[in-house]
């Protein structure tokens, strides 16, 4: 990332949508710990950017994993990341709207249908 931003103007807003097709594979606290270390990293290069941790969506299905269980996983981890990027000065978001029973906003595998780029 460093060398993409080299020679220009560092964004006042850093959005951050990731971690949801990592949840089935990796454990929750190995997710929290990377992410954590990558975005502490961003923020001592830019302490004067801001970030924003957009929160993992649901699913209507998770392909390798206990949709329960998977599910309380993604929980602890939005409630971690937010706690962690308002301590960096940032924001967490939800999506309350973005539900699992909302079957016209998933494609066939469950994950959410890109809604925003249509």
């Amino acid at each position: 990332m460093e060398e993409s931003l080299r020679g220009r103007t560092v964004s006042d807003i850093l959005l951050i949508h990731c971690g949801g097709n990592d949840l089935d594979n990796i454990k929750g606290l190995e997710l929290v710990t990377v992410m954590k270390q990558d975005l502490l990293h961003l923020h001592g290069i830019f302490p004067e950017m801001k970030i924003l941790f957009s929160s993992i969506n649901e699913r209507c299905h998770w392909r390798k994993a206990d949709p329960r269980k998977i599910n309380k996983t993604r929980i602890w981890v939005n409630r971690e990341m937010g706690k962690f990027v308002r301590d960096l000065g940032g924001d967490s978001g939800r999506h309350p709207c973005l539900k699992f029973d909302c079957p016209g906003i998933f494609i066939r595998d469950g994950q959410i249908w890109d809604i925003f780029f249509k």
